[in-house]
């Protein structure tokens, strides 16, 4: 079965009741989480579609996305969700109140479960499923805001929230882009119509967030003012696009990462920010005062462990490239890489050893991969982090032979 499926009885219950599970097991390519789930949603209300005679499954399935966009207001983004809520959600989306067989659909939606009996509030069950939630949320945005915008709820919602969409929902949307053709067109007008309001301030950071993860050029002067980004690490590289006309103002960030040698002038700027940590930098001055303006705060810079830090070691280049893809996987990024992203920021005479050491990690339990029509995307086995923190804190005493195998490359 794949990670990320969650293991909880009542969830795992009904998929198996619903034959989806063996959907999945029957693949021989199992999808990783973004894919996953938006594959598992689309059969799940294709099957509720046959039971609730009223409301097909799209529509069923876009009243779990806006209660997913209810929970972003949430500590954890899961919930919980009232009663009142879920029923608003349901109104919005289908354009009238929810009669007895609208209230029974609430109830059996797939994905939320009891928070409080007492209340019959709600809550996601699982994080990865609420991403893809709210990344189908914003998409719907992109594609259409000025209709989006009629939706009372999604705008109260997004003035109301403080935390930018997480790196699954902006993944989700940065696939869906790519696979449209014009992502960069796309995001750009949607960049033009969010220029001309000064609300939806967390739509403009899912739409930075977006581009950020997708690495689309910005070529639109564009501000994001006092949001967290706690749940997106985001990191800028060799081939990092052009983000010199993006701006954030008094924003949170829990952790980005700056290649030594990358240009400037294709950072954004930062005014007032708070930064939890930032690696690949050691100190203040070791910023681009011209992007870094005075006022932003730092906690940490995370020299240790760093490429930085893995190239001053004595290991061999193999090894080193080792480290270096084992920290892309395990700690700039939990959610999985494509594989061109992992030749990012090496040498050509450390590039030719990638191939190699995927393969060690693919045998060694540390990652497995995944096909897809862009390319092939590495995802880490979660349940080995802790080993993979052990190996990059003292990679030459963790007793690992997967060491010992890409030394002797």
């Amino acid at each position: 079965m794949p990670e990320w499926l969650p293991t909880r009885p009542l969830l795992l219950g009904y998929l198996a009741s619903k034959g989806l599970l063996e959907d999945l097991s029957s693949s021989e390519n199992l999808p990783d989480a973004v894919d996953g789930w938006d594959y598992l949603l689309e059969r799940i209300y294709q099957r509720e579609e046959r039971i609730e005679s009223n409301l097909d499954g799209a529509t069923l399935r876009r009243i779990l996305e806006r209660v997913a966009t209810l929970a972003r207001n949430a500590s954890d983004q899961l919930g919980p969700i009232t009663r009142t809520e879920l029923f608003s959600a349901f109104s919005e989306v289908c354009g009238y109140e929810p009669d007895e067989q609208g209230v029974l659909a609430i109830q059996r939606l797939p994905g939320l479960g009891m928070y409080r009996a007492e209340d019959e509030s709600r809550c996601f069950v699982d994080k990865e499923l609420v991403g893809v939630c709210t990344g189908r949320e914003l998409l719907n945005f992109i594609e259409s805001p000025y209709e989006a915008v009629k939706n009372k709820l999604w705008v109260d919602t997004m003035n109301s929230c403080d935390s930018a969409i997480g790196p699954v929902g902006a993944e989700y949307c940065s696939r869906k882009l790519r696979a449209a053709g014009d992502a960069r067109g796309a995001l750009r007008q949607t960049i033009t119509f969010l220029n001309s309001r000064s609300d939806i301030q967390c739509a403009k950071a899912d739409i930075s967030a977006v581009m950020l993860t997708a690495n689309i050029e910005l070529d639109l002067n564009f501000n994001i003012e006092e949001i967290s980004f706690s749940n997106l690490p985001i990191e800028f590289v060799s081939d990092t696009s052009d983000y010199g006309k993006l701006q954030f103002s008094h924003c949170f960030f829990s952790e980005i990462h700056l290649e030594s040698g990358i240009d400037q002038k294709r950072l954004p700027v930062f005014s007032g920010c708070m930064f939890d940590r930032v690696s690949g930098r050691i100190s203040v001055a070791d910023l681009p005062s011209t992007n870094f303006h005075s006022g932003c705060e730092f906690s940490a810079f995370d020299e240790a462990g760093s490429s930085v830090a893995i190239r001053a070691g004595q290991s061999s280049t193999p090894e080193k490239v080792l480290l270096i893809t084992l920290r892309k996987l395990y700690i700039q990024s939990l959610s999985g890489r494509i594989e061109s992203a992992l030749h990012r920021g090496l040498d050509v005479d450390e590039r030719r050893y990638v191939n190699d050491i995927l393969r060690l990690l693919k045998r060694h339990g540390l990652a497995t991969d995944y096909s897809k029509g862009n390319g092939v995307i590495w995802l880490p086995v979660r349940k080995a982090l802790e080993r993979v923190k052990r190996i990059l804190i003292a990679p030459a005493e963790c007793g690992e032979k997967l060491i010992a195998e890409a030394r002797a490359l």
